[in-house]
This record gives structure tokens, C-alpha cells and sequence, in this order.
């Protein structure tokens, strides 16, 4: 029965039909006769109209029962299907979306929240139909999903890559939509629908399912940055079509967005340089996005700076930012704040802007690294008897200049052989006009490298060009990418000393200079250098110009996490005059900054990332959420692994990682304090394309799904029965239409039998 009417229990009122029946029942009392001998006149009249009276009672009675009937079938609301199961709801499946957006607040509220409501109505309905119904979260379909009445497969399987479903009773589901909030994880429509397909291919029974999505249809979700359909949407446009899966299913549109709503967003946060020193100023970028359709002028923020000893981010201090002054809608505008950090560590920053009518993007976060000093190992092939007459003093006076001037480098001189001991704490290796490299040296440097030390070369009239060839090398060992040219002949005294010109002035080691007019650099001449040939991978940097045609100046290349550089040239004055102009210390400087390790890197990442971190020996550990929430993350079964990740990064903010000692088994009561743990904080940011809130618009929706070939309603209005009215073809307003006109007739002929 609740497959032929919508509101099936009111059926209940045709007992009201029987109202006039017993009305007209009533009527028919009997009388007692009392003989009068005027009656003979009267009884002689009423029998020639009685059969006349008869017909005209059975005629008002029927109409009013007929009214009635109408009334009650039209509040009942029956279907009418044309016998297909194009109609037929065996599923109901609700998709709501959670992403950051529905977070818009407007005059009626968040959306958030008319969403819910129209999820928790949706599952009511189904509830209410005795049908199965699931609960999915829009943002992370492969989760669990919250399911009342699923009919089980005979095998008892959801199959392969389907989301576990907990069984639920209705009241725990509508619970759980009610107690839900969104995070901050974008919608991945692609992969839900994808996920039912499979689950459709894996239940053998015939199930038809009515898919709901409740979302605000932003044209983020559904195209891609070129303005084409989203490839993971059109992937499962595809499956839909495919094996006769889209008779299975149909889609109901439920659209709760709006198309006025004006927003600026944080869109980045970052350090100018990748490496910050303690006691050295570094700048702090602040990027703002106008998604709006007008321009924004003189908007304004600060920087919230908090240190990490904390158990909650607490504002230490608080920075004013410049005032973005004109933002043209659709585009993005940039400040930089100055700041100085007094200590190594890491350190919590959070900008924010003045809140508009999605306040969760007017925020975001950085977590930054602060190092004491970056320490660098220069191992001097040629040493002088003093401290210039060596290979290393005009380096190391470059790098750690003597006096009062910071520049946050640790340098240490050496001449032995390269050792595991010896370069075990430094972060960048320099290697100067050395004859040769042993195997074991390599063996040494190579997994370093691997794992992030930057290393240099300098070249020189010691240098043996075989020693350093590839090929002179085991081709089968992937050390040979540590020097990655080929070196030739030694050019001698050109008759043009040429300079040198960068390739890209936007390569960070010489960003700092671009632009900057008069730059000495690019005037040093050069006497000497080798005929030099990057090998596969490598990137030329700069090029000797004039007299020394195309010889490449520097080369770099990278190895794992580690880059490697090398300098057509001498640290000292042997072939040039460089090391004794201004620029050699501005340069060498910015260099080794760029070939430190980029440690702060790890510890920001983007909403729905993994944290990975690599694990110590006889240590646990706990991740807590930004909304306090503490997770053990522990290795599956008893074998020892290298790393740990956590993966419930949905919400954008500060996440704090806890390394504790495992409790030994048969450690007993202790009367020592327990070791405070270990902290390490990651920042977790938005993606910055989810503040686009620019809507798709139903015109091109249409046009998506019925390119897609897909079954579709699209719903503007909270409404459970939008598909169903389309589909199958309600009759409520035509028995309305009808009990009005029959009732009208009732009163037209009621008044003229009566005047008959």
C-alpha cells in the first residue's frame, strides 16, 4: 500500500464516507398512522412523487460520499506509476554534503543547517515507508555509513571497496544527522556515486535506489580548473551508464545553496624563505582571495603567534597586518609582516581576517620550524697554512662571518676523509677542489643526501675530471647522481674572461637578488673553468657568457629528498676575483639556506592529508584533534614499523602529536612522575579553491547530467517528494480540483430539488 499512496495511514478516514449513509439511515424514521379522511387526498399526492424523491436522496447521498472520498484520497496522495518499477524505491540513500561552504551564513540561517534538516526529513520519509534508508557523508564517502533496514546479501558481503554500513535504529540515525558538522574536506561527488556502483554490482538483487544529494552545487565541486566536468564526476556518469546500472538508480537534487553570497578568504600563509634562524628576521606572507563580485577595499587582520609548549594554541603575541587595500573581485592580493623569533623550536601562527558571511575561511594556519644555526661541514681539498690562503676561509668567512652579525650558521673546516661521524649532524656538505673521492666516501654521502643534507661541489686545478665522471663510477650504483656532469678539459686563460648569467632569476638561491639593479654578480669575470656537461636530470642554473659560450656556471640536481650543486669554479681567488665581491656572501648565503633540509615542510599539510611521522623504538603515541579530541594511533599486529600515520585530518587548525614511553608489562606501581611526552604540532589548512562559492547554476547542471544520461530531479525546495512527483505522477491537486467541483454540484442540485 505505501507504494501506491505517499501518506498511506489516512487512508483511515474513508470511515468518514460513512457519515452520510447513516445520516440518510436516520432520516428514514418510522411514523404511527392515525386515520383522517382529509389523508386520502394528501396520500394520493405523495405517492405520485415518491419514487421522484427516492432518486433525488440517492443522488445527494452519493455526492456527498463521493466529496469525502475525494478529500481523504487527496490527503492520502495517490500514485499513479503506469505499472512500471520506474518508480519503485527499495533504497533510499541520503549523500549530505559537509564541506566547509555549507557553512555560508545567511538571513535564515547556515546552511549547514537547512541541509541537516532536510537530511533528517529524508530519512524520516524513508523510515516512515518502511524502506531501507543509509546516511553518507558528502565529503568522505569511503567512510562508515549509517544504515536502517538494509537487506542483507545472501553472502552476507557489501563487496569490494564498499563502506561498511552499522545498522542502526532510526532514532540513532536521525541522532547522528542532527549531532553532525562539517569539516573542512571538499565534496567528492565522484567518488560516492562510484561507491554505490560498486555496491550496486555486488548485491545480486534487484534494488532500486533513490540517491538524495544535499548540496549548495558549487561549480568547485563539480568542474574542473579548466572549466570541464570533474574527471572522477564523468568516471561515475560513466559506471552509472554502464551494465544497465542507471535502471537502478535515480538522483534527487536538493539544492540549498545561494547564489549572493559574498566572501574573502585566507588563501595562503607561508614564510618567505624556507629556512628560519633564530634571532634572524624572517618574513611572514599573508595571501587573501576576493571570491565576491565586487571589489573589497581596506581589509584588515592580524597574526596571532603562539609557541608550542602549550597544550592548546594560546596567542602569545598578536601583529597587526597591513590593510589589504583594494581586492578586484576574483583575484588575490598579498602582505608581508616582519618577525623575528627569538629561539629554535617550533612556533604556531594563525592569521585571520575580519569575519564575512562564511567565517571558516577567514582564518589559517602555519606551524613554523625554528632552527638555532644550520650547521655546515666544508671539507677543504687544498689547505692553506692560515685561514685564507686555504680553499675554505672565503667560504667560512661568508657563511659565519666574525663580529657581532648573526646569520645563523655554524660552519666547521676539516681536510680528513669524509666519515659517517663527520657529517653526521651537518645539514649541508661543501667539498672543495678535492683530487678524488674514495667509494667509501660516497657510500657515506649518498644516503645522507638521500635523506635531505644538501651537498656542494667547488671545483679546482686539483680536481681530476676521471675521478669524478659518472662513468668512472659503477653504473649500477646510484651514487654517480651525487655529481651529476661530466667534466672534460680545463679551459685556460680565455681571451675573454667571461661573466656569468642566470637562467632563472626566480630560482630561490637568487630571488633575493632579482630585479635589483647594479647587482655585482652579474659583473664578475671568470678566468678559468672546465668544459662541463650536466648529465640526464640535472638543471643548469646559470652559464658562463661571452667568451665562454654555453658552459653551464652551476648545475644542480636532486637526489631523493636531498639536492646536490655544483660550481663551475673555485671557493678562492684561484680563478676569479669573486669570493672578495659583496655578492659572494649574499649568494653562498642564499644557497646554503636553499640546500638545508625543508624540515617545517612536513608539519603543514592540507584537510583530508595524512600525518606521517617516522616512529622511535618503545614509544606510543596520541594525535589531538583541534576540537580536543585524542586518538592513539597504534601499529596493526606485533611486527615493529618504520612509520605511523593519522588520517582523521577533517577539520582545518593545529593538531598536536604526543610521544609517550610505553608502559612495560611488568613495570609495577611507580612512585615517579610520569615524563611529560614529547610534543610535535602540524598545521592543517583548507584548500584554498573550496572558498570559491560561485554556484553551477541549473542550467548547467542539467546540461552535466543529461549529457551523463542520468535520472534525475532537481530540487530548489526542501521537499522529500520532489522525485516522486515527477516520476510518478501524484494526483492530490486533480481530486482536489475534483472534490471542489462535485462538492459545488452537490449544492447546485441540493437547491433545486429543493425548489422542485
Amino acid at each position: 500500500m505505501g507504494e501506491l499512496f505517499v501518506n498511506p495511514w489516512l487512508l483511515g478516514g474513508l470511515a468518514l464516507a460513512s457519515a452520510p449513509i447513516i445520516i440518510h439511515l436516520l432520516n428514514r424514521r418510522r411514523f404511527r398512522v392515525h386515520e383522517w379522511a382529509a389523508m386520502d387526498f394528501l396520500l394520493q399526492a405523495a405517492v405520485t412523487n415518491r419514487r421522484r424523491l427516492k432518486f433525488e436522496d440517492l443522488i445527494l447521498l452519493a455526492l456527498r460520499v463521493l466529496v469525502i472520498v475525494l478529500f481523504v484520497f487527496m490527503v492520502a496522495r495517490p500514485l499513479v506509476t503506469g505499472g512500471g518499477a520506474g518508480w519503485r524505491e527499495d533504497e533510499r540513500v541520503v549523500v549530505l554534503d559537509d564541506s566547509f561552504s555549507m557553512e555560508v551564513f545567511t538571513p535564515t540561517g547556515a546552511v549547514f543547517e537547512n541541509a541537516r534538516e532536510s537530511a533528517i526529513n529524508q530519512v524520516q520519509d524513508a523510515i516512515g515507508r518502511g524502506m531501507a534508508v543509509s546516511l553518507r557523508r558528502g565529503s568522505r564517502p569511503d567512510a562508515t555509513a549509517l544504515t536502517v533496514g538494509r537487506p542483507v546479501a545472501e553472502d552476507g558481503e557489501t563487496g569490494e571497496g564498499a563502506p561498511a554500513s552499522v545498522i542502526e535504529s532510526g532514532s540513532d540515525v536521525l541522532r547522528a544527522v542532527r549531532e553532525l558538522k562539517s569539516g573542512d574536506i571538499p565534496l567528492r561527488l565522484g567518488r560516492a556515486v562510484t561507491q554505490l556502483v560498486e555496491e550496486a554490482h555486488a548485491d545480486k538483487s534487484p534494488v532500486f535506489r533513490r540517491v538524495v544529494l544535499i548540496s549548495d552545487f558549487r561549480a568547485v565541486d563539480w568542474l574542473s580548473e579548466g572549466g570541464d566536468v570533474a574527471e572522477s564526476i564523468e568516471a561515475a556518469f560513466h559506471a552509472v551508464r554502464q551494465d544497465d546500472m542507471a535502471s537502478r538508480f535515480g538522483f534527487q537534487l536538493v539544492d540549498v545553496g545561494r547564489s549572493d553570497v559574498e566572501n574573502v578568504a585566507v588563501t595562503g600563509l607561508e614564510t618567505v624563505s624556507d629556512q628560519i634562524l633564530a634571532g634572524v628576521p624572517v618574513k611572514l606572507r599573508v595571501e587573501v582571495t576576493n571570491f565576491s563580485s565586487i571589489e573589497r577595499a581596506r581589509i584588515e587582520g592580524e597574526l596571532e603567534i603562539g609557541e608550542s609548549d602549550v597544550a592548546a594554541f594560546t596567542p602569545l603575541f598578536r601583529v597587526p597586518l597591513p590593510p589589504f587595500e583594494s581586492v578586484p573581485p576574483g583575484e588575490s592580493a598579498s602582505v608581508e609582516v616582519d618577525y623575528t623569533f627569538d629561539q629554535g623550536g617550533q612556533y604556531l601562527v594563525r592569521a585571520t581576517l575580519e569575519k564575512d558571511q562564511l567565517a571558516r575561511d577567514d582564518d589559517s594556519f602555519l606551524v613554523v620550524s625554528v632552527r638555532d644555526e644550520i650547521h655546515v661541514v666544508i671539507v677543504d681539498g687544498d689547505p692553506g697554512r692560515d685561514r685564507f690562503r686555504g680553499e675554505a676561509g672565503f667560504l667560512a668567512a661568508a657563511l659565519a662571518p666574525r663580529g657581532r652579525l648573526t646569520t645563523g650558521v655554524d660552519v666547521r673546516v676539516v681536510s680528513e676523509p669524509i666519515t659517517a661521524d663527520l657529517v653526521e649532524d651537518a645539514d649541508v656538505v661543501f667539498i672543495l677542489n678535492r683530487q678524488t673521492i674514495a667509494a667509501s666516501e660516497w657510500d657515506v654521502l649518498e644516503p645522507r643526501v638521500r635523506d635531505g643534507t644538501g651537498l656542494a661541489f667547488f671545483l679546482g686545478n686539483r680536481v681530476d675530471p676521471d675521478a669524478y665522471r659518472p662513468g668512472g663510477l659503477n653504473d649500477e650504483s646510484e651514487r654517480r647522481f651525487l655529481f651529476a656532469a661530466r667534466l672534460s678539459e680545463l679551459e685556460r686563460e680565455p681571451t675573454e674572461r667571461p661573466t656569468i648569467r642566470i637562467e632563472d632569476d626566480a630560482h630561490p638561491a637568487f630571488a633575493v637578488v632579482a630585479g635589483v639593479e647594479g647587482f655585482s654578480f652579474r659583473d664578475v669575470r671568470f678566468e678559468r673553468f672546465f668544459g662541463l656537461e650536466p648529465i640526464d636530470g640535472a638543471r643548469v642554473v646559470a652559464r658562463f657568457d661571452g667568451a665562454g659560450g654555453d658552459v653551464p656556471a652551476i648545475v644542480e640536481s636532486q637526489l631523493g629528498r636531498g639536492r646536490v650543486v655544483i660550481f663551475n669554479t673555485t671557493a678562492d681567488r684561484d680563478w676569479s676575483d669573486w669570493p672578495t665581491d659583496p655578492s659572494y656572501v649574499i649568494v653562498l648565503q642564499e644557497w646554503v639556506r636553499y640546500l638545508t633540509p625543508r624540515r617545517g615542510s612536513s608539519f603543514n599539510i592540507t584537510a583530508g592529508d595524512e600525518i606521517s611521522w617516522r616512529v622511535t623504538p618503545g614509544k606510543i603515541y596520541d594525535v589531538e584533534t583541534p576540537l580536543g579530541d585524542r586518538h592513539p594511533v597504534r601499529a596493526e599486529g606485533d611486527e615493529p614499523v618504520e612509520r605511523l600515520s593519522f588520517a582523521g585530518t577533517s577539520r582545518a587548525g593545529f593538531y598536536r602529536l604526543l610521544e609517550r614511553d610505553r608502559p612495560r608489562e611488568d613495570a609495577g606501581p611507580s612512585i615517579q612522575p610520569e615524563e611529560p611526552p614529547m610534543v610535535r604540532w602540524y598545521a592543517c589548512r583548507r584548500p584554498a579553491r573550496e572558498s570559491d562559492l560561485a554556484p553551477l547554476g541549473e542550467a548547467r547542471l542539467r546540461e552535466l547530467l543529461e549529457a551523463g544520461e542520468i535520472k534525475y530531479s532537481i530540487g530548489q525546495e526542501v521537499d522529500v517528494d520532489a522525485f516522486r512527483e515527477e516520476r510518478e505522477g501524484e494526483l492530490w491537486r486533480w481530486l482536489a480540483i475534483a472534490a471542489g467541483l462535485i462538492l459545488l454540484t452537490e449544492l447546485a442540485v441540493a437547491w433545486w430539488f429543493g425548489r422542485t
